[in-house]
């Protein structure tokens, strides 16, 4: 598994949104200062493992990742469609013979999980990929397929994937969560339970 951070916005949007219930009627537009951001970062860290709505701002942090992984866990990783958006590389398209790159007849060792014992597999999608039905052949990719796929998460569904995968009997996802805590730029305010421990 490969998991790398792409991109990171939208902090200061959220802490400016968490203040307005703050903001004086009369205000000027010299409100937003660095003492009111100080401010709505405090209720931040009050509020993020709050729920309820109490941590609605974190709809509006988001990252951008590249992830490359089994279909196994991407199966399980697909039942996470709210505050999540995704792209893939194309199974109908690395499988056609017509198509580049020309996966289907070229599958090496590293298109598939290293765990896995991949001679077998290789074998057997060289011998799926003669047939000429594209969905027979995608539907016929083991589990341990290797696909990457650019995921967008708000930090909310970060922290509701941390909540429900920690401790998962995947490995990936320990791998997963670990990554997610070491890259983004305010972990505090995913977990702070699971912080303690690390």
């Amino acid at each position: 598994m490969k998991i790398r951070k792409l991109h990171e916005a939208g902090f200061e949007e959220a802490m400016y949104g968490l203040s307005l219930s703050f903001k004086h009627p009369t205000a000027d537009d010299e409100w937003w200062n660095e003492e009111r951001k100080k401010r709505a970062y405090n209720v931040a860290m009050t509020n993020a493992p709050r729920g309820k709505g109490h941590n609605k701002f974190l709809e509006h942090m988001i990252c951008w990742y590249s992830i490359e992984a089994t279909l196994e866990w991407w199966k399980q990783m697909d039942t996470y469609r709210i505050g999540m958006s995704k792209q893939s590389e194309s199974t109908m398209h690395t499988l056609n013979k017509d198509s580049l790159p020309i996966k289907a007849f070229d599958v090496i060792p590293s298109d598939f999980d290293s765990s896995e014992d991949f001679n077998l597999y290789i074998d057997y999608i060289k011998m799926i990929a003669k047939q000429r039905n594209i969905r027979t052949k995608s539907k016929s990719l083991p589990q341990s397929y290797l696909q990457e796929r650019e995921v967008v998460l708000s930090y909310k569904t970060l922290q509701n994937i941390i909540i429900q995968r920690k401790g998962h009997k995947l490995a990936e996802w320990e791998q997963f969560i670990d990554t997610i805590f070491k890259t983004i730029s305010f972990p505090e305010f995913l977990f702070p339970e699971y912080l303690e421990t690390k």
